[in-house]
């Protein structure tokens, strides 16, 4: 009898053997090799919904894909993208970039309007847990 086909349940960051980064969004089929790489609390056997198409959405060696082009002109928007279907990259939890302002816009390009600038770094980072959009 074979295993069932495992899924994740939520933005799964996973590093493979050659060091590649892969990120992959809910619904997306765990491979095998990243299978024994991630916990239970992000990997379900519940087929995704057929209205949402499970997808790769970045494999870049380093997260070079959210690098500017070489010589490009800082922009504002430089920290969002749209409508390439790649995460935006993660604000840290500590240290330089890690306020509360950066996880809200953070929050804002996964999708939560929720969080304002009134709200504090960890009620914005316990937000997005409880919603299954990243992991602790």
């Amino acid at each position: 009898m074979s295993e069932p086909t495992v899924f994740f349940s939520a933005y799964v960051h996973v590093t493979d053997a050659d060091g590649a980064n892969h990120v992959f969004s809910p619904g997306s089929p765990v491979p095998g090799w990243a299978r024994p790489l991630v916990g239970d609390h992000v990997v379900s056997t519940q087929e995704p919904s057929s209205d949402t198409e499970p997808e790769l959405i970045a494999h870049a060696r380093g997260f070079d894909a959210f690098a500017p082009e070489p010589g490009a002109e800082p922009s504002p928007d430089d920290d969002i993208i749209e409508g390439e279907g790649l995460a935006p990259p993660m604000p840290p939890t500590s240290g330089p970039g890690s306020s509360a302002d950066a996880w809200v816009r953070y929050a804002h390009q996964l999708g939560e309007t929720e969080p304002n600038l009134k709200w504090s770094r960890q009620k914005v980072i316990d937000l997005l847990i409880r919603k299954g959009l990243i992991v602790e």
